[in-house]
C-alpha cells in the first residue's frame, strides 16, 4: 500500500523542510538513477534553484546497503526499485518564478511479490517513513487537498503565480 503527501513548495521551503527532516531523522538522498549499480547519494543542495533535477528518494543511512537496483537496458542506467527498497519517492516542486508545480512525497509500506505473496517493508521502515511525512505536513499548511509551504504561499500571495498540479 502506498502513501503521500502531495505539496507546493519553493527552493526556500525544500531547504527548509531538509533541514527539519535530517535534524530528527537523519536520511540521506539518492538520485533516481546511477550508471552503475549502486545507489548514488546526491548533495541536498542539489537543485537548489528548483529548475534542476526534482526527482530524488530518502532513504535512512543504516538502509543506504538495502536500496535495489533494477537496470534499464534501454537506457543503459540503473533504477531505484521502490517497491523493493526502502526508501520515500521525493519529488520537488518545480519552480521558476511564475510556475509551481507540484511535488510529493509517496512510499509503499508492502507489495506483492513476484510469486503473489504479501511482501512487507520493515516495520523500522514504515515507522521512519511515516514519521517523515507526518513532520512534513506539519512544517506545512493545507492547501485544498495538497500542502504549501510557507515561502510557496507568500509567493502566490504576492506574485499572482501559478500553482500547476
Amino acid at each position: 500500500m502506498g502513501h503521500q503527501v502531495n505539496f507546493y513548495i519553493t527552493p526556500d521551503d525544500a531547504r527548509m523542510i531538509e533541514t527539519e527532516l535530517q535534524a530528527e531523522r537523519p536520511l540521506v538522498l539518492i538520485d533516481d538513477i546511477s550508471k552503475s549499480g549502486a545507489p548514488r547519494v546526491v548533495d541536498a543542495t542539489a537543485a537548489e534553484d528548483g529548475t534542476g533535477p526534482r526527482f530524488f528518494h530518502m532513504v535512512r543511512w543504516p538502509d543506504l546497503r538495502s536500496v535495489v537496483m533494477k537496470h534499464v537496458p534501454v537506457r543503459g542506467e540503473w533504477a531505484v526499485d521502490v517497491l523493493e527498497s526502502p526508501v520515500i519517492e521525493y519529488t520537488r516542486s518545480f519552480f521558476d518564478g511564475r510556475v509551481l508545480r507540484r511535488g510529493r512525497l509517496y512510499y509503499v509500506d508492502q507489495h506483492h511479490g513476484e510469486d503473489g505473496t504479501l511482501v512487507e517493508k520493515s516495520a523500522v521502515f514504515q515507522e521512519w517513513a511515516s514519521s517523515v511525512l507526518e513532520k512534513t505536513r506539519k512544517l506545512l499548511k493545507r492547501h485544498g487537498t495538497d500542502y504549501i509551504g510557507p515561502h510557496a504561499k507568500e509567493w502566490l500571495k504576492s506574485s499572482g503565480g501559478e500553482l500547476v498540479a
